[in-house]
């Protein structure tokens, strides 16, 4: 009966964890959408000077949530982001428009996709 009890109580915290690791995604992700939606649309009107404060913003929100979506996440993800927010710098930095907008989708759908992967879903479980 012992045995049943810890394994229902490791359940219920594996749970509470899935769905607290999920929150914080959400809300991480939700902020930094604002944001690239900023960006896309600094960059569209080429308006580089606010594209850079924003890219800047971006930056700088993504290496203080970084660290903790890298307790849940796969890291291999995270790398995927990390090297498109460099190069998305630099390419805003030397005003390169096309490179930029190509950069910021695939941000965009590393987003998604991460977000894909780790909701809970009948696909992701089997």
């Amino acid at each position: 009966m012992k045995n049943i009890l810890i394994s229902f109580f490791l359940f219920f915290i594996m749970i509470f964890g899935i769905l607290f690791s999920l929150n914080a995604m959400d809300k991480v992700y939700s902020e930094l959408e604002t944001l690239n939606r900023r960006l896309e649309q600094s960059i569209q009107e080429d308006n580089w000077e606010k594209s850079i404060l924003v890219i800047n913003e971006i930056s700088d929100k993504w290496q203080k949530h970084s660290n903790q979506l890298s307790i849940f996440l796969n890291h291999a993800e995270l790398d995927n982001i990390n090297s498109e927010l460099a190069k998305l710098s630099q390419y805003v930095i030397h005003k390169n428009k096309e490179e930029s907008m190509s950069s910021l989708h695939v941000i965009k759908f590393f987003f998604k996709h991460t977000l894909d992967i780790e909701k809970i879903s009948l696909g992701n479980i089997f």
